[in-house]
């Protein structure tokens, strides 16, 4: 199956994803020791993004 065709992108011949890609896709389709690594960056923004809110709430 492609799988530039079922999500629309295509994977780097490193065996990485692009960045358009979504977040789930790149945690599957990378499965290598670093996933740890990658979910933490993409856990990360959302985190901030969610701690900011809070802070402008309380503000």
């Amino acid at each position: 199956v492609d799988e530039s065709g079922l999500f629309g992108f295509a994977p780097n011949p490193t065996g990485g994803v692009h960045i358009g890609a979504p977040a789930v896709i790149r945690v599957v389709a990378v499965p290598e020791p670093s996933t740890l690594g990658i979910l933490s960056l993409l856990v990360a923004p959302t985190v901030l993004r969610r701690r900011r809110r809070r802070r402008r709430r309380s503000i």
